[in-house]
């Protein structure tokens, strides 16, 4: 073989390569991004925007329901945010795509006692997602289905 059939070869293999980490880059992301959107919460009070924030991680806040537009953070800890209103508030925190159809690495804020938890989200199917709070390990869990909001 001459060094031009040879550098043929690698660089078709080279583009070859290329094209198929750029085409399975893109799957990934598209994987990942199933979750946005509004999701109606287990309870049905509430319907919660999942978003992807600056930072790269996925976020979601408070757009409807969850006792009215003027219901206030009244279970909050710190006193001082208790007359803050729920809407638009900023609920789920820091999840990263974990693949597979699951998102780990965040956290929950539960408005009705306050309490802010660890959580995992999984996609079963396109329009279900579980949402698994807990303290601690998983073992200690509670899990709601959420739905996507149409």
């Amino acid at each position: 073989m001459t060094p031009s059939i040879t550098y043929r070869y690698v660089v078709a293999a080279l583009v070859a390569a290329a094209t198929f980490l750029v085409s399975t880059s893109h799957a990934n992301v598209a994987q990942e991004r199933r979750i946005l959107g509004h999701w109606l919460t287990q309870s049905k009070d509430g319907v919660i925007q999942i978003y992807l924030a600056e930072s790269g991680r996925y976020e979601g806040r408070i757009v409807d329901g969850q006792g009215g537009p003027e219901r206030r953070d009244a279970k909050n800890p710190d006193p001082a945010l208790r007359a803050r209103l729920l809407k638009d508030k900023v609920i789920l925190h820091g999840f990263r795509y974990a693949g597979d159809g699951r998102w780990t690495d965040g956290t929950i804020y539960d408005p009705n006692n306050g309490k802010t938890y660890k959580c995992h989200m999984e996609l079963t199917k396109s329009d279900t997602l579980n949402m698994r709070g807990y303290v601690g390990v998983p073992l200690f869990s509670r899990t709601e289905v959420w739905t996507r909001q149409k």
